[in-house]
């Protein structure tokens, strides 16, 4: 991503870096459920939450864009323990893990058992009823691969080159008026994770053009995620 930005001893460092935080993240992620509620929930720092209480009192939904940079999967499950009715939208192609993972999160905490996953591919007809109710909906738009020809995408410069992000579910919420803010999680030493939440990309009552506005929040979005990228080179994954 960076070229030639960086001497090759930065890039080791950041490798290793990034091996150790992603083995830990992923023992974190597959024992969750096991461990004590009050020792998760001291585990989970929330930063950015008077957005998320700013959006919801305009009471049109709340749409939050991930990236695949860190460790996303846990976000969604953060949202639910803090009492947020939070729902995902996901790769139909699920692996086999990650299913049973969240099998085991929805035995043991309630709170995640009331969450709810919507393929990709379906119908966005429960994604518009879920923002409609005030309720929040994530999902990740920096684009690893197309899941059809239905997939809509927008070109956008992101490490000076030109990447495709998807643009469905963010303009669903446009089109819900729901308030479109960004995510990110943070992974910290001994297990700690920051959830951060950006102000608005958008005011979401002053749309006029949808398809310009689209295409000034998937920029505004992609120079979020080089900014975290550049802030947390340990975070990167490939997209």
């Amino acid at each position: 991503f960076f070229k030639d930005e960086f001497p090759a001893s930065w890039r080791r460092q950041v490798t290793r870096r990034y091996f150790m935080r992603i083995r830990c993240d992923k023992m974190f992620y597959t024992i969750m459920d096991q461990l004590p509620r009050s020792k998760v929930m001291r585990r989970i720092k929330l930063l950015g939450e008077e957005n998320i209480t700013h959006a919801q009192a305009k009471e049109s939904g709340v749409y939050v864009a991930l990236c695949h940079f860190g460790s996303h999967h846990i976000a969604g499950l953060m949202m639910a323990l803090l009492g947020y009715h939070i729902a995902g939208v996901r790769d139909p192609k699920e692996s086999a893990v990650r299913r049973y993972v969240q099998d085991k999160f929805r035995e043991t905490f309630p709170e995640v058992s009331k969450m709810r996953l919507f393929p990709a591919t379906s119908f966005p007809r429960g994604i518009y009823r879920h923002l409609k109710s005030n309720n929040i909906v994530a999902s990740l738009l920096d684009a690893d691969r197309k899941r059809g020809r239905q997939t809509k995408t927008v070109p956008v410069t992101m490490f000076g080159e030109a990447r495709d992000c998807l643009i469905g579910p963010l303009q669903i919420a446009i089109r819900c008026g729901a308030t479109t803010l960004q995510g990110f999680v943070v992974s910290r030493k001994n297990f700690y994770y920051h959830l951060i939440v950006t102000p608005p990309l958008i005011d979401a009552e002053a749309v006029t053009d949808e398809a310009q506005t689209i295409a000034n929040v998937i920029q505004h979005y992609a120079d979020g995620v080089e900014r975290f990228a550049r802030e947390h080179p340990d975070h990167l994954m490939n997209i």
